[in-house]
């Protein structure tokens, strides 16, 4: 997504920000790289209402077939136009080294992937929750820009310190609210850090990726 306007923290966030103790390399790398791809993979989720949508025209596609295939295998096939039309398919599946019950066998593989298909909308509200909750792709960008912005601090020192950030799912921890901080520099104050930090941070775990 391109911005109008660059995401930049206010000045009450950057002097947060050293409060908390980080470095003007760490807030100006986050500021240049994190801020922009957070926003843009947020901003990238469709809304409910869009998947809500797709999956009620596949349903509705699914349906119609599933309608006209049990119409065309019905005993009394209606009209002497469908009819020929299960004629004419019955003759084509033998000449396709079938048995003529092409319909009949479509139709139930059919009919249970609408059933799925019907299954899968119906638990998207929770799925959708827990997805956009729990995404730590932002969490993710956050963290590499506090550590490229700390290198970039100490490029040519011999001594480097002891890493200045601690990861932490604690909501009173400083990580924690320097993550509020950058997703409320793109407008997401409201949005809960709990999922998406807590997955970061097992993501972490089970990749072995260093504490710094």
């Amino acid at each position: 997504m391109i911005q109008d306007q660059p995401l930049r923290f206010t000045s009450q966030q950057r002097h947060r920000l050293l409060e908390l103790g980080l470095l003007e390399k760490q807030i100006e790398e986050v500021q240049r790289s994190a801020l922009p791809a957070a926003s843009a993979a947020i901003a990238g989720d469709p809304t409910l209402q869009d998947v809500r949508d797709e999956f009620q025209a596949l349903l509705d596609a699914m349906g119609s077939a599933q309608e006209a295939m049990s119409k065309l295998l019905r005993a009394d096939a209606g009209t002497p136009a469908r009819a020929k039309v299960f004629q004419l398919i019955e003759i084509a599946d033998f000449e396709m080294q079938g048995d003529g019950r092409i319909i009949e066998k479509a139709l139930y593989p059919l009919t249970a992937a609408r059933a799925t298909v019907r299954r899968a909308r119906n638990a998207l509200a929770d799925e959708q929750s827990r997805q956009n909750g729990a995404s730590f792709y932002p969490v993710q960008q956050i963290d590499d820009a506090l550590w490229q912005g700390f290198l970039k601090h100490y490029h040519g020192n011999a001594d480097i310190p002891a890493y200045n950030v601690k990861r932490s799912s604690s909501e009173t921890s400083a990580y924690w609210e320097i993550i509020a901080i950058c997703y409320e520099a793109i407008g997401r104050e409201k949005q809960n850090l709990e999922r998406p930090i807590k997955a970061y941070l097992k993501w972490c775990k089970t990749h072995d990726q260093p504490l710094r």
